[in-house]
């Protein structure tokens, strides 16, 4: 029997089988309370009734409807959170199914509730190159939600800016380029769902090419359907791909779609069913904007809107002008109608479905306590400046005007507020600035003696404040401001802050004396402190234009390469010691001490550093999983399988380990045998191998091989003698399809010469030896599969399997992934044009390893971080894991010596990579660590280490050889050695 395809069978019987009594409970519980439900009730369910006026009192009849009707949720405005609190607690007492509670925070809970965080506007966020800072910000929103008792949030915007004048949507966009803001808005929904809230995508099917506001009119989008299909549905596309759970329906008339001039999409059973349905497949709970606005009901009585809502497919009726009426005629339809009583069943249970899955199965009240220091943790205000920090677009730095210099004489200039905060935080660093502030009232009067007074200035620099997100009110800019503005250009070269919407530059005269443009894109205290680190060289710019101006487009930005002159790190997300899922081992694992945290600011500094190496390149994403003391303390996943977005890195997802192979497969193989005297080190190949006797080869000792000073070449290009000169596979070698002579599968539809991995050993055993001393090889490692094989009658995935991976509970560590794991889980590696002629994607990278079939000694396993995370912690705790002992605690301490370090100046253990004898040399390991150490590097851009010393483990997995390996920005930026650093620096050696 196959024991690997037994298990990962059972495996997989046993989580279909949870989950599917998962959806049972789910079933039954939707069930039970839709038949307990009388008609009335279960058209309640689909009532969304508006809670509160902005800054008003709290309806009165809320509580009539929900003892009456039993509606199906609320949707609250701008209140206090504690009163908003208190009323949520009340209310969901009342009612006889918990009420599904709903707000827009499209920027966070300060878009309606009083004294909490605000975060940037969408359009800032679109000019963040890293999506998955949008991610975590996605995280924290639904984290401040779910406090508040909140269980909808209707966000993100989904909707394509192309329009510079639309009056309503604007900066609530991501931007004009439909891939980005599909991005954007689902790494947002994702963030937010991640933690357990529902989302909307919003306005389906698009309110960016709109000239009007659906509040208060219905607007039209005059595209054609191909022009719709490939700008306003994009982004609706890629969020309902991703798995976007929610969607809402705008107040929009789409001639191209709607054949019944001047009906609003919510209203369109073409919109609504056959598109959004059918068409793009969306299952999720579709919500109606709100039916209280004017747009809708420019062709359809306001009476009547909910019913006709409702029969062209929505499910919750967000906001009905008349509540007892919307019920009264829905009920109505549904007891005469089939096809309305068929849609209320499907609306109905979906609702309750979706209650289920927030938890309003196991409703709690709302805990009052410590409320507004929940919602103000450092770590929220941590990532709004981060966000602010990614944000800062540069357009223009003539002369590299940014950062200022010392020697010239500078005037700050502030238009708008009461205070220069940007003068204040530029002399707080020691420049010696002038600083003239007004507010924009002001302006006019002030102009000409700021004028003439400006001219004896080197360099002018103006901020622009206390502006708007609307483009109906100038963005809050008056006249004053860029008349004043367009005559200081006109005699000083100047450096221009806009802490606006982009969409304002085409107020101003940008001329050749605009040496320096910054977009800071809101007039927000952390905007301003990004632009004055900018501007004093603290802080690099990295964001882009998500909009498109008349003179720079959309994408433009300087995004700057060089170090910044002081380390200004800034956290991304919640402490990063959170359980991972159950399922997992390394998290079963008892704690052996007392748990140890990491120091915020130590995750902070490891999420920077992560996010700074996918934004210079050096890697897609990657996985990084920390250990002290037997504990997790940090687990993060960071960016995607490819660049520009696609498969977000998740925990369970598998990377080529490459060279870690070494040890997490031959040196623990061989350890083993080792521990039950099954094999002794000092023996050479020709012990093993007869036909090696009275070669030179043969002579080679086990220990010289796995501490490479055997005197082997580093590797020979094996693959070269298969392909022609243009790199492509020839016939003689290869062939498209398996078959009796060719059953080696070196990648997709490529299948090798069966005898080819023999052709191997024999062309090694006459590679010429050099003199023994310490030479990194591949070539012995070769071996190791083999001599496995000869001592156990197993191959060594079979042994592995039995003797470590199976009872260590490993099941995302093996050889020839494909065979048990989909594509999709999968990082791909490297798009080979010089061998395989493809991207390389669950196949080994190795092309030694892949003309062996994917299993060999020195290179081919696939892992996550975790199952890597636990081997080391098992090495750590001396060959102990969970109770069981794998390895006597001397062969683990036999095995991580250095052995040959003063006879051979060999740092290497056996199998092991060390510290640099005395520290000196380069190494990709933190030189903070301890000489006791030890681990690996891989070439696909891998690294494991542990250290006695401090008890810690490190774990960092990426795909940086995508596409191409060179060059290697891995190695040139040092993250890896800059996290390992962090590690240390948070728990130092002899602490």
């Amino acid at each position: 029997m196959n024991i690997k395809k037994y298990v990962l069978g059972f495996f997989v019987l046993a989580v279909t089988a949870s989950q599917c009594l998962a959806q049972d409970a789910e079933t039954r519980w939707v069930d039970s309370v839709y038949n307990s439900l009388t008609m009335e009730q279960r058209v309640a369910q689909l009532i969304c009734m508006r809670a509160n006026n902005p800054s008003k009192p709290f309806f009165p009849e809320v509580a009539t409807y929900i003892k009456k009707y039993n509606i199906g949720g609320v949707c609250f405005f701008r209140a206090d959170a504690e009163a908003q609190v208190k009323q949520t607690n009340e209310w969901q007492a009342l009612a006889q199914t918990p009420l599904m509670v709903s707000i827009d925070a499209e920027w966070g809970l300060a878009m309606r509730v009083n004294k909490t965080l605000a975060y940037p506007y969408q359009m800032t966020l679109g000019a963040i190159a890293d999506d998955q800072l949008v991610y975590e910000m996605g995280q924290q929103v639904a984290e401040q939600c779910q406090r508040m008792g909140i269980h909808v949030n209707f966000a993100p915007v989904a909707d394509v800016n192309s329009n510079p004048s639309n009056p309503i949507i604007g900066m609530r966009s991501f931007g004009e380029n439909p891939e980005k803001v599909g991005d954007m808005a689902s790494a947002y929904a994702l963030g937010m769902q991640s933690n357990g809230l529902i989302t909307t995508m919003k306005h389906f099917p698009g309110h960016g090419n709109t000239s009007t506001d659906s509040h208060l009119t219905l607007p039209t989008v005059t595209r054609t359907m191909d022009e719709v299909r490939d700008i306003e549905l994009a982004p609706f596309r890629k969020m309902i791909a991703s798995g976007a759970n929610g969607a809402m329906v705008g107040h929009l008339y789409f001639p191209a779609i709607e054949t019944v001039k001047n009906t609003s999409s919510s209203l369109s059973r073409g919109v609504v069913t056959d598109l959004l349905k059918e068409e793009m497949g969306f299952e999720g709970l579709i919500f109606t904007d709100g039916l209280d606005m004017k747009g809708v009901s420019e062709k359809v009585r306001q009476d009547s809107v909910p019913y006709v809502a409702f029969m062209a497919g929505n499910d919750v009726l967000i906001l009905p002008s008349n509540v007892p009426f919307a019920i009264k005629t829905i009920k109505a339809a549904a007891e005469r109608d089939e096809q309305a009583a068929a849609r209320l069943e499907e609306s109905c249970k979906k609702i309750l479905r979706y209650k289920y899955r927030v938890g309003l199965n196991h409703y709690k009240p709302v805990s009052a306590a410590n409320l507004m220091t929940d919602l103000k943790k450092p770590a929220y205000t941590e990532l709004r400046q981060l966000l602010y920090d990614e944000a800062i677009t540069l357009l223009r730095n003539e002369g590299d005007v940014i950062p200022l210099a010392n020697n010239k004489k500078i005037a700050v200039v502030t238009i708008g507020n009461t205070k220069n905060d940007v003068n204040n935080g530029l002399t707080e660093r020691g420049f010696a600035t002038t600083s003239f502030v007004t507010k924009k009232e002001d302006i006019a009067a002030k102009s000409a003696d700021w004028l003439k007074k400006l001219e004896a200035y080197d360099l002018v620099v103006v901020s622009i404040e206390k502006t708007s997100m609307f483009a109906n009110s100038n963005y809050g800019i008056n006249a004053e401001t860029v008349k004043f503005f367009n005559r200081l250009v006109a005699q000083n070269d100047v450096i221009l802050n806009l802490f606006a919407c982009p969409y304002a530059l085409d107020m101003f005269r940008i001329n050749n004396s605009v040496k320096g443009l910054v977009v800071a894109y809101q007039d927000e205290v952390p905007a301003v402190d990004a632009v004055v680190r900018l501007l004093a060289g603290e802080l690099e710019a990295h964001g882009t234009l998500p909009v498109s101006v008349t003179k720079f487009s959309c994408g433009d930005g300087i995004v700057a390469d060089a170090p910044v002159k002081t380390n200004h790190i800034l956290p991304s997300k919640e402490q990063p010691s959170k359980a991972m899922p159950n399922v997992d081992p390394l998290m079963q694992k008892p704690a052996t001490k007392a748990f140890e945290p990491l120091p915020e600011r130590a995750a902070y500094k490891l999420d920077s550093v992560a996010k700074m190496g996918i934004r210079k390149g050096a890697y897609p994403g990657c996985q990084i999983v920390a250990m002290k003391d037997g504990n997790v303390v940090y687990d993060k996943c960071f960016g995607t399988f490819t660049y520009g977005g696609g498969h977000r890195v998740q925990p369970d997802d598998l990377y080529d380990i490459a060279s870690c192979t070494k040890i997490f497969a031959s040196t623990l193989a061989i350890m083993k045998l080792y521990d039950d005297g099954m094999i002794d080190l000092n023996k050479t190949l020709a012990d093993f191998f007869p036909y090696l006797k009275g070669k030179a080869h043969g002579k080679l000792k086990l220990i010289d091989i796995m501490t490479h000073q055997a005197g082997l070449k580093a590797w020979v290009p094996f693959y070269k003698v298969t392909v022609d000169e243009n790199g492509q596979p020839m016939e003689e070698f290869y062939s498209d399809e398996m078959d009796e002579n060719h059953n080696i599968r070196v990648a997709e539809n490529l299948f090798l010469i069966s005898d080819y991995p023999d052709r191997i050993f024999d062309s090694v055993s006459k590679t010429p030896l050099g003199k023994k001393k310490y030479l990194y090889s591949d070539m012995g490692f070769y071996y190791m599969p083999k001599l496995v094989k000869l001592i156990t009658n197993q191959s060594i995935e079979d042994y592995l399997n039995e003797k470590f991976y199976y009872p260590m509970n490993l099941s995302h560590i093996c050889y020839q992934p494909l065979n048990h794991f989909t594509r999709d889980q999968i990082a791909p590696t490297e798009n080979d044009t010089v061998f395989r002629q493809q991207l390389v994607w669950g196949d080994v990278h190795d092309q030694a390893a892949a003309m062996f079939g994917g299993v060999a000694g020195h290179a081919g396993l696939f892992s996550n971080a975790r199952d890597l995370a636990a081997i080391m912690q098992m090495l750590l705790d001396e060959g102990t894991y969970e109770g069981v002992q794998y390895l006597k605690p001397q062969t683990v301490r036999y095995f991580t010596k250095a052995h040959f370090a003063s006879s051979n100046n060999n740092r290497r253990g056996i199998g092991f990579d060390k510290l640099p004898i005395d520290k000196k040399g380069s190494c990709t390991e933190s030189k903070l660590g301890s000489m006791k150490g030890y681990g690996h590097t891989g070439f696909t851009g891998t690294f494991v280490w542990a250290d006695p010393a401090n008890k810690t483990v490190f774990i960092f997995l990426s795909n940086r050889v995508h596409p191409y390996p060179d060059p290697n920005k891995l190695v040139k930026t040092g993250v890896r050695t800059a996290l390992h650093d962090i590690l240390y620096e948070a728990y130092p050696i002899g602490e």
